[in-house]
């Protein structure tokens, strides 16, 4: 225990307040000795009365025995032993206690109080309250996973794991190659040649795929180390390993097979542009070649023969059968063509009647499709076929009474005859698989209505419809009838002019109240709307002429002063122009053909007496001379890739839509064929192929 004077000096234990305190809280409460041969029985103080005013703060704090001093002669590092109290003895058995009648003065005790309360109440908590032991060493956390992370000795231990795991590349790859696969490109050659063996069967991380052309084959594997066998007719097997990894997965891997038997070089061309032909198969016995994209392959025989028969074969071209020459020498080349499927149609009177004939793209295997009868009008048929070619009209008198228009389906050679009449059919041309045509009924007079119909016919499902006709109004001597013309085919749209005709035996007929028009209609029959009108009584006729695939010019001619008004069309736009003249009206323009896809066209200009022949884009921009000074005349498409020519009126050529490569200096001749001498309008036939 320390002095009295200390316990004074940090006044954790004053006598006197605590005395004052048990007054108040009329408790008595132990007070210390200050020394032990001098001890002394506490006075009792007297019981509190019920007049006594004892403030809450103090009648509830809890009063404890307070914390003891450090003893200063404990060891370090030792907690200081605490003094705890003996019970107190009754020293004096026979005391009395006070008596009850003891009153404590009401001022007094307020005045005690309220100087405790307002002076010594932090002195009174602290002597009151024990303070518990503190211990300044930081707390200690809980050895949590949270706590594991913040440490950098482990991460540091996690680094290590992980760079010594991925160091190794059979572990790095074999755990990561459960979660990554790469395409993986392995490419195969000819160990002695170092051409590229295609067809070669690879079996690579559960994939079974054959090369190409170029001898490559492409497998998805994923990362690590994986067994590789390739396997052809006439090499050794070959097996090994291949290691896919992140940077040498794009990379080829190489492998050289042994051949056993001797190598033939094949190269394979397009018949008609001379173009090498890529993925062409060469078949022999029992292994076949792919050609690259220069057309080439090596294709390995047994060294037993001079020559093999193959077969070779491509997308979209006939079959050909020829005969490989294998030399004595290590290698030879075998050149061949391959001519592209498909059929032309054509008129031909090489029976003495006119007939729809067809052959192959070089004028080989002729099938007669529609046969003449012998009554055909040698001035007025004519044979249309639609852009993809799958669609044939025929206007053909082939019976003593009428003409009549039939439809030829090429893929089945069905042949309907859709419409005919004592009438002038004028074929406008094809939009889409719609055909467009003009009908005059020659027993139907111009102030009849419905002298004249524009019809179009659905040759996918059949079905005739009337566009427009005309009206009419009158008698014999005095009338008005409608009529039309200017026909021009364009963007699934067809454009027309109608024009008021009239007669008076008397004097002028009255057209008021009447209008010329140019008009545009659907091939359906839909969306008919008038592009412009004029007045007929002040008009004496509007006319068209398409100027570019997309434009067409037109004129207004005014019948009071023959001033003419020009106008333009372009692409769906109609304005007055300033720029177009009588001239330029006049001019006659070239006929654009479409290709099948729309976006390319085709066209000859007449220079110095003969042709030069053109293709361009949708609207005959960027153009590209094929033929220049020619006798060859544009017919046609066939596919985006080809174009026909006529040369004169007699004979049907093919060559490439981009011109001719080297060493080839003029088309491919198809057939002859029959050109009737009336000939085909023109100006009507951009969608539509043939009717020279």
């Amino acid at each position: 225990m320390g002095d009295d004077s200390g316990n004074a000096a940090n006044g954790s234990e004053n006598p006197d307040l605590i005395r004052r305190v048990e007054d108040v809280m009329g408790e008595q409460i132990p007070v210390r000795n200050q020394s032990s041969s001098a001890a002394a029985p506490n006075p009792i103080p007297p019981p509190a009365t019920d007049d006594m005013t004892i403030p809450n703060e103090v009648a509830e704090a809890p009063i404890s025995e307070p914390m003891l001093p450090k003893n200063d002669g404990a060891e370090e590092g030792e907690q200081a032993p605490v003094d705890t109290p003996e019970p107190e003895q009754d020293d004096n058995p026979e005391a009395v206690p006070v008596p009850p009648e003891t009153v404590i003065d009401d001022d007094v005790t307020d005045r005690a109080v309220a100087g405790i309360m307002a002076e010594e109440s932090d002195i009174v908590l602290s002597a009151t309250q024990p303070q518990p032991f503190k211990d300044t060493r930081p707390p200690k956390e809980p050895r949590s996973f949270r706590t594991m992370i913040k440490n950098k000795w482990f991460w540091g231990v996690v680094v290590i794991v992980i760079v010594t795991f991925f160091a190794v590349p059979y572990t790095r790859y074999t755990f990561l190659g459960l979660f990554i696969k790469k395409d993986a490109l392995i490419t195969v050659v000819d160990s002695k040649t170092q051409v590229p063996v295609s067809g070669a069967i690879v079996s690579f991380a559960g994939t079974t795929i054959r090369t190409n052309g170029d001898g490559a084959a492409t497998v998805k594997a994923p990362l690590g180390s994986h067994a590789v066998s390739v396997t052809k007719q006439y090499f050794k097997n070959y097996s090994g390993h291949i290691m896919v990894g992140f940077k040498n997965a794009s990379a080829p891997h190489r492998i050289e097979m042994v051949a056993t038997g001797r190598p033939v070089s094949v190269t394979i061309m397009d018949t008609i542009t001379h173009r090498p032909l890529s993925e062409a198969t060469i078949s022999v016995l029992d292994t076949t070649a792919k050609t690259n994209a220069q057309g080439q392959a090596t294709i390995v025989v047994p060294p037993t023969s001079t020559t093999y028969s193959a077969t070779l074969t491509a997308p979209q071209y006939h079959t050909l059968s020829a005969q490989l020459s294998v030399a004595p020498a290590t290698t030879t080349t075998n050149t061949y063509y391959l001519l592209p499927d498909g059929k032309i149609f054509f008129l031909s009177n090489l029976s003495g009647k006119i007939d729809v004939v067809s052959t192959n793209l070089d004028g080989s295997e002729r099938t007669t499709v529609l046969a003449g009868t012998g009554n055909e009008d040698p001035y007025n048929t004519q044979l249309i076929a639609s852009r993809d070619w799958k669609y044939l009209v025929l206007k053909s008198q082939r019976t003593t009474k009428n003409p009549g228009l039939y439809l030829i389906d090429t893929s089945t050679g069905q042949v309907t005859n859709f419409d005919t009449g004592d009438a002038d059919f004028t074929l406008i041309g094809w939009s889409g698989h719609d055909f467009l045509y003009d009908v005059v009924r020659n027993s139907y007079n111009l102030w009849q209505n419905g002298r004249e119909v524009i019809k179009s016919y659905d040759a996918d499902n059949n079905q005739l419809n009337q566009l427009d006709q005309t009206l009419g109004e009158g008698g014999t001597n005095d009338y008005a009838g409608q009529s039309y013309g200017s026909f021009v085919v364009m963007n699934n749209l067809l454009l027309y002019t109608s024009n008021w005709t009239s007669y008076n035996s008397g004097g002028q007929y009255d057209l008021s109240g009447k209008t010329d028009a140019i008009v545009s209609i659907a091939p359906n029959g839909q969306n008919k709307k008038n592009v412009k009108t004029f007045d007929a009584a002040q008009t004496s006729f509007v006319q068209g002429t398409q100027y570019l695939p997309e434009v067409v010019y037109y004129v207004a001619n005014d019948s009071t002063n023959n001033n003419p008004s020009y106008y333009v069309y372009n692409n769906g736009a109609f304005a007055a122009s300033t720029t177009i003249n009588q001239s330029s009206f006049n001019t006659q323009y070239p006929t654009y053909l479409y290709s099948p896809s729309g976006n390319s066209t085709f066209w000859s200009e007449m220079r110095d007496g003969q042709y030069s022949d053109f293709v361009g884009d949708a609207n005959a921009g960027s153009s590209k001379q094929l033929l220049s000074l020619s006798p060859y005349q544009s017919y046609g498409w066939f596919s985006d890739d080809y174009v026909i020519v006529s040369k004169g009126t007699n004979e049907l050529d093919i060559m490439s839509s981009t011109g001719f490569p080297d060493g080839v200096t003029q088309p491919l001749k198809i057939s002859n064929y029959y050109s009737p001498p009336q000939g085909y309008s023109a100006s009507l036939s951009g969608y539509s192929y043939g009717g020279l």
